[in-house]
């Protein structure tokens, strides 16, 4: 078996948060949430999560900036863009 991943769900709606947080845990995985970038941004230090799901419709900062900024002080973190949207327009 894999080792656990440390994974960090962020998302704004707190359903979001809890099911998929849920999910992962039950798999064995280490699970942390953030409802905001910025509480994100606080979390993320290099080489503290394997994987990152962000929301990319957020209040202040968005997904994809964000994605910009975790990606740049941690170039090994593989982050995932999620939306509940039919169009990332």
């Amino acid at each position: 078996m894999k080792s656990p991943l440390k994974i960090l769900v962020v998302d704004d709606e707190a359903i979001v948060r809890e099911s998929l947080g849920g999910w992962f845990r039950q798999d064995g995985h280490t699970v942390d949430t953030a409802e905001s970038a910025k509480e994100a941004l606080h979390l993320c230090e290099p080489g503290r999560y394997d994987i990152a799901l962000l929301d990319i419709k957020m209040p202040g900062m968005d997904g994809l900036e964000l994605q910009a900024r975790l990606t740049a002080a941690d170039p090994s973190l593989t982050v995932i863009i999620m939306t509940a949207y039919a169009s990332v327009d």
